[in-house]
């Protein structure tokens, strides 16, 4: 069997099948009843611990003379159902192994695919657990076929009504519902011209190679897939067993379509051939032979999650300095573990790291900055050496584990090498340039001299060095394997002549092709006109230009969907993403899914149950079927805070709230019977499968057949199933800490692995939106790159690494490594187009100034129509965006502001919004750090009030009351905070307070508003001032310009006189650092006219930033009820 499509429908197949013969009955039941005369196989349940079970559920006996299904007589009727469909699966699929064993506990609504984060991303298609998803899928789809799902939830059926009605588990139905109402059907699938059934003679040369080790280079579009796989077809065809042949790839998405293809010619030896990436491997290594090691059964792997949860525990023993980030400890954390796995990936040990701290302190001399650095990798290297010993000690890996230990446990127990090397006759390595120099390590341990090794690869498409990609295992090949011999794959099956000739020209300039053959013959000979080079005059104008060419490309016969927008980074994408759409151009893009609008519906459902302070209901009321006025959202939040109830609870007390509306209680009525089924334990998986579909929340989007349309179904499927692996159990609300997580993700930048989407999006027509990581391996018959200004892309700079490797780690300096890594960027985007390659670029990106034309734009000038600093071909413009609506209703017409409010507006108009005008929350998180701070600064402010010398006994007394009212007394970094706290306040309680004004609130006249601002202290000698504020963290490598400083410093001289200076204090440190705002105090006027301005007309839009996911707000944006 070859992929989950051909699972599905031969489901389907005999689902019609045993449905005719049981004269059209579709009940579990019926369908099993006739399975089993169809099959003639005799089903028996058995005691749940029955040597035939095999310490499953369920198991398929195919030695007798009949084929025997024995069943677990515990498991209940439904569940019963499943197992023995999924036997059946088994059997019609024919798995060749014998028992056949459903896994006890098996979940009948696990997801199909894994999630792109967490744990689950790393397992892979073995051929055990292919076997098992295929057979899982097998049930789902033959118990109840996606259409007839659909068919009785549209006829008004809720998923347990479905699921009594035909005798399934539920969560079977979720999972089948979301398939057949949120997925668009997949098209069948168009294969890849270098994809060609006849080998040319490179590609026969590298695949038939006997004697030696090899790499084949596989250059864009010279069929690499097509040549492993006649590779693996050769093996196969001399003898060799399908399960002797190990494929190593870079993705489990890759592992899957080698599996598929072998499948076409022999399902059979693909279902027996090991693929999956070197992680998943190691993971499948250290669960059979860990235990020598010290690694516990079953195997506990730490995902981001558990690193963070596992060193935030562990943090009053780290010992932090630099690194410790009260504000935002976790933050700190994550950049270690960074460091961390970046030096598993090279195999550095922390003794190395620690050594190489010690050398760089001893080389520092008397360099400021070069003794910074040292102190803070000799910081990381001890976190590393007490992460691996808690490791060790409790017998558990991490991702970088997978690699490392395997190795380990190959050095040191040779018999288990041998063994290894033994069952793997052949090991293929797919995308070798991606490969780290753990993993090739790993691969000399599993291949030795690799005489029977075989990879293919391409030194410049290696774009994954962040994730510590070692390109130099390509170029160090022959040292790793001296008999090793390279060949070349010499056809371009992909793009025209034309645009094959633009790409070698700038191989040859990279610093990666210099030395090498570049040179490719392009098949498919020359086209018309296939690359093409505008210039526009600024952003707004090159977007435009591009919706203009891609409807010319359309008109021309190239679909939407054949199309595709290459970016460097995600930001110009979304913005691109948004104009387009503006112009009527259909994209597929989801983007930042946690902020797009129907998925924060459901998260506001969930911060509504399980965050009863973020008030949830500000977007649960403005959905069609909770929709209520503001007003009454109001009233029942100040009812609810009266009661002392959460929201949640306050429902049920509805009846006693006769200041809201008829509709209103409509509204919340509907909300309560929503949510009835959901409690503390309720998982966010269950409680969003009951609301989609056992309430019907799913169906207000349903309507609609556009690609926006099909995108916000995409995006909610995509939700549902990353929200079903955090179904977790434990002492806390599951939903709060799936809430929680989002939050980080977003934070950190991992939400982008789930904007990998699935292939049922492949028939939707919209022009592809993509970085040019994501398009590594695809092909579109027109392919856009814009946004090639001087140092974008490929883009120069950037800024450091919170934790740079220590000196000696990495073969190849940083810098050196980036400059190359993006020439292999813009390499691999030069060469994903078919027919069309269309470059753009503006003379404008911002208001700082022109933007040059891209460098790489030079390198291939010879192959453009025009000169890269051709005046402007593009000179339309975007029609208007809409705005966010003003709320005149909500509008500040009041003469008096404080200061701090004037600078939320500043930083973003709707939080100020949410927090002042609606009075919501303001606390960025429920954190330690906000109740740490908060009674430094109580402690602090008693202290300026006292006269006279203040002893350590009359500071403890006053910081122990106040730390037992409003610290963080029972937070898990509690120690840290008090220690911290203790630590400011006794240098504090030696400063001398002598002429300083403490805590004076003083006003500035900003066009007529008198703004206040509370200063923490001023000193004033004459006409002299310092203005100084006081803050509990470290200083930051810049001075803090922003606008509440320039209110501080211009209220404080409008008010008292003179000539004042600014300075923050930082009392983690006890540094002081001027800030000076001479140069910036008029734009910050500006700004803060321009926000009162605003906040008179109503005007409140949202101004997204990385800091949004920190926002109490993050989850309702936007959202405020009329």
């Amino acid at each position: 069997m070859d992929s989950f499509g051909a699972v599905r429908k031969l489901a389907r197949e005999k689902h019609d099948a045993m449905k005719a013969r049981a004269a059209g009955a579709s009940s579990a039941t019926a369908l099993l009843a006739q399975a089993r005369i169809a099959a003639n196989a005799k089903v028996q349940a058995v005691p749940a611990e029955h040597p035939l079970l095999a310490g499953g559920d369920g198991a398929l006996h195919r030695s007798g003379a009949t084929p025997s299904v024995y069943v677990s007589n515990e498991l209940a009727p439904d569940m019963a159902a499943y197992v023995e469909a999924h036997e059946f699966g088994h059997f019609w699929i024919e798995t060749p192994i014998d028992p056949a064993v459903v896994a006890r506990g098996s979940d009948p609504g696990a997801p199909e695919e894994n999630s792109p984060t967490g744990i689950r991303r790393v397992e892979a298609y073995s051929p055990q657990e292919l076997r098992e998803r295929f057979a899982n899928v097998f049930a789902r789809e033959f118990l109840l076929p996606t259409p007839e799902a659909r068919r009785l939830f549209m006829l008004g059926e809720s998923a347990k009504q479905i699921a009594d009605e035909v005798g399934v588990p539920l969560g079977l139905v979720n999972q089948q519902l979301a398939v057949a109402l949120l997925l668009p059907e997949s098209p069948e699938k168009t294969k890849k011209a270098s994809d060609a059934p006849d080998l040319d003679p490179s590609q026969k040369e590298a695949a038939e190679h006997e004697g030696s080790p090899l790499l084949a280079e596989a250059g864009p579009g010279t069929g690499k897939t097509r040549t492993l796989v006649a590779r693996i077809e050769h093996l196969l065809a001399k003898g060799v067993p399908p399960a002797g042949i190990l494929v190593l790839t870079f993705s489990n998405k890759a592992a899957r379509e080698i599996k598929e293809r072998i499948a076409t010619t022999s399902a059979d030896a693909a279902a027996e051939i090991w693929a999956g990436t070197f992680h998943a491997f190691g993971l499948e290594f250290v669960r059979k032979f860990g235990h020598l090691e010290g690694i516990r059964e079953p195997v506990k792997l730490l995902d981001q999650a558990d690193q963070l949860q596992f060193l935030e525990g562990e943090l009053t023993n780290l010992k932090l300095d630099h690194f410790l980030w009260l504000s935002e400890p976790a933050f700190a954390l994550r950049h270690i573990l960074g460091a961390i796995a970046r030096a598993k990936d090279e195999v550095f040990s922390p003794e190395k790291y620690a050594d190489a701290a010690e050398r760089m302190g001893r080389a520092a001399d008397h360099d400021e900055k070069r003794i910074l650095r040292a102190q803070k990798t000799a910081e990381v290297a001890g976190v590393y050496r007490y992460y691996e010993d808690r490791l060790r000690a409790e017998g558990i890996v991490d991702f970088a584990d997978l690699i490392n230990r395997p190795i380990e446990i190959l050095r040191n127990h040779p018999e288990i090498r041998d063994e290894i090397r033994g069952q793997y006759l052949h090991i293929l390595v797919d995308e070798y340039q991606d490969v780290n120099r753990a993993s090739a390590l790993l691969l000399k341990e599993l291949a030795g001299e690799g005489k029977t090794l075989w990879v293919v690869g391409d030194a410049r498409q290696s774009i994954y060095r962040f994730r510590g990609a070692a390109p130099t295992n390509t170029t160090n090949f022959e040292k790793d394997y001296p008999n090793a011999k390279r060949k070349a794959l010499a056809i371009n099956y992909r793009s025209r002549k034309q645009i094959v000739d633009a790409f070698v020209t700038y191989a040859d300039q990279m610093e990666i092709g210099r030395c090498r053959g570049n040179s490719l013959e392009a098949k498919r000979g020359l086209g018309t006109a296939p690359v093409n080079f505008n210039v526009a005059r600024d952003r707004e104008g090159e977007i435009a230009g591009l919706a203009a060419i891609i409807n010319q490309y359309r008109a021309q016969g190239r679909d939407y969907r054949n199309q595709a927008i290459l970016c460097r980074g995600h930001s110009y994408l979304q913005k691109i993403a948004a104009g387009l759409e503006a112009a009527g151009v259909p994209v597929l893009n989801l983007g930042d899914i946690f902020e797009r609008e129907e998925v924060r519906d459901l998260l506001s459902l969930i911060s509504f149950v399980s965050e009863p302070h973020r008030a949830g209901l500000m977007r649960a009321a403005t959905l069609p079927r909770y929709r209520m006025m503001l007003s009454d959202v109001q009233k029942f939040l100040a009812v609810a805070d009266e009661m002392d109830k959460t929201p949640l609870a306050a429902l049920k007390a509805l009846d006693a709230m006769p200041d809201i509306s008829s509709d209103g209680k409509k509204a919340l009525h509907q909300l309560r019977v929503d949510l009835d089924a959901i409690g503390f334990k309720t998982g966010p998986g269950q409680m969003l499968f009951d609301l989609l579909f056992e309430r019907g929340l799913v169906r207000d989007y349903l309507p609609g057949v556009t690609p926006a349309d099909q995108q916000r179904r995409l995006a909610i499927h995509q939700l549902l199933q990353f929200a079903a692996e955090n179904d977790t159990s434990g002492q806390t609300d599951p939903k709060r800490q799936f809430l929680d997580w989002i939050r980080r993700l977003a934070v950190f930048g991992d939400d982008r692995s789930l904007r990998e989407l699935p292939a049922a999006v492949d028939g939707i027509d919209a022009v592809r939106l993509m970085t040019v990581h994501l398009s590594k391996g695809l092909e579109f018959d027109v392919v856009h790159l814009p946004g090639l200004g001087r140092g974008m892309f490929p883009l120069s700079g950037g800024g450091g690494s919170v934790c740079p490797a220590p000196d000696g780690m990495l073969e190849t300096p940083v810098e050196d490594s980036k400059a190359e890594e993006e020439e292999c960027l813009f390499f691999v985007a030069l060469s994903r187009g078919r027919d069309h390659l269309s470059l753009s670029r503006a003379e404008r990106y911002n208001e700082r100034g022109v933007s040059k034309p891209s460098l790489a734009l030079e390198a291939i000038a010879s192959h453009l129509p025009r000169p890269p600093n051709s005046a402007p071909t593009w000179t339309t413009t975007l029609p208007a965006r809409a705005q966010d609506p003003l709320r005149p209703d909500l509008k500040v017409d009041g003469r008096e502001h404080d200061g701090r409010d004037i600078e939320t507006y500043d930083e973003c108009p709707r939080r100020y919004l949410y927090q002042v005008v609606l009075g919501l929350s303001r606390s960025r998180q429920d954190n330690g750090f906000v109740h740490f701070h908060r009674t430094v600064y109580r402690v602090l402010r008693w202290l300026s009030q006292q006269t006279g010398a203040v002893d350590a006994a009359q500071i403890k007394a006053e910081f122990d009351a106040r730390w037992a009212e409003t610290g963080p007394v029972g937070n898990p970094l509690e120690l840290v905070y008090r220690t911290s706290a203790e630590q400011m306040l006794e240098r504090e309680r030696h400063r001398s307070r002598s002429g300083i004004r403490i805590a004076e609130t003083v006003s500035v006249n900003v066009g007529g508003h008198s703004v206040r601002l509370e200063i923490d202290e001023i000193e004033q000698t004459g006409r002299n001032l310092i203005v100084r504020r006081l803050r509990t963290g470290r200083a930051p490598s810049t001075p803090d310009q922003r606008l509440l400083h320039a209110l501080m410093l211009e209220a404080a001289e409008q008010t008292l006189g003179g000539k004042g200076n600014f300075r923050i204090r930082y009392l983690s440190t006890d540094d002081e650092m001027p800030v000076k705002l001479d140069g910036v105090m008029q734009d910050r006027l500006e700004r803060a006219s321009a926000a009162l301005s605003g906040l008179g007309q109503g005007a409140f839009p949202a101004k997204p930033s990385d800091d949004c996911p920190r926002c109490p707000h993050y989850f309702i944006c936007r959202a405020v009820p009329d």
